[in-house]
């Protein structure tokens, strides 16, 4: 009966050891997370800025492009109006 009390007595100061070791292991891991998860974080951010940036980039040169047609286009139609007007003009003389 002794023996077994301790065998019982030896298996229950093993479980609580390892238990110890499992909650510092965890939480070596979690503080090494915390450390080496923000500078990824942050490097995430920024490269999602650097994104967002060549996109804008890209949009505004595109707005641009389309500002720069529309003008033309106006220029256009003004010089053709022009024409038109002093056509009509002319015939109404």
């Amino acid at each position: 009966m002794k023996n077994k009390s301790q065998i019982a007595v030896t298996i229950g100061i093993m479980c609580v050891l390892l238990t110890c070791s499992i909650i510092v292991q965890l939480n070596t891991i979690k503080e090494a997370t915390k450390i080496v998860g923000s500078p990824y974080a942050e490097q995430r951010l920024k490269d999602e800025v650097l994104r967002r940036k060549e996109e804008y980039e890209s949009l505004y040169k595109t707005l641009e492009d389309r500002e720069k047609e529309l003008e033309d286009v106006r220029s256009e139609m003004t010089r053709e109006n022009r024409k038109r007007y002093r056509t009509s003009r002319r015939t109404c003389k």
